[in-house]
């Protein structure tokens, strides 16, 4: 910034400020920059954990586990809050496979341990885009994670810089 002509005359003061244009437009475009990169940046982290634990709801079960489909879907959730996670896995697939009711809960709740026992990534993709696919309950929280995924593998890899 420069100042010419300061010029004072009894009580006042006259200031004329010359503003170098290139510097104050670069200034703004950094700015900008600098503003959308921090707008556009995921602000957590998405491993399978964090997923998992930001769509696993807490159900209470009181003790309703019987032999039918309802009885089987609350032993399957029994066995996620009490971290038998591959247990839980076979259960849900009986479930989703020959259930009426809660097919659709049964195939959710499935993805949630697969993400939760870090099965391998293709499994993971797969099974959520089919949720997805069906345009149930559950496919806008599956198109999430796939979202969520793919933010945080992108994270990981070394992005490469062009010249």
């Amino acid at each position: 910034m420069n100042i010419k002509n300061l010029k004072i005359e009894g009580s006042q003061n006259h200031f004329i400020i010359r503003l170098n244009f290139k510097y104050t437009l670069i200034t703004a475009i950094v700015i900008t920059i600098g503003f959308t990169a921090y707008l556009a940046y995921p602000k957590s982290d998405y491993t399978n954990e964090a997923l998992f634990d930001q769509y696993y709801r807490d159900l209470k079960y009181e003790g309703r586990a019987g032999d039918t489909e309802t009885g089987a879907i609350v032993k399957a959730l029994a066995l996620v809050e009490s971290e038998h996670y591959s247990e839980a896995i076979v259960k849900f697939k009986e479930i989703s496979g020959k259930g009426k009711y809660f097919a659709e809960a049964a195939n959710w709740y499935l993805g949630l341990c697969l993400l939760k026992t870090h099965a391998e990534e293709d499994t993971i993709l797969n099974h959520f885009c089919a949720i997805v696919t069906k345009r149930g309950k559950y496919s806008s929280s599956a198109l999430e994670i796939l979202y969520k995924r793919q933010q945080h593998q992108q994270k990981k890899k070394p992005q490469k810089l062009s010249p």
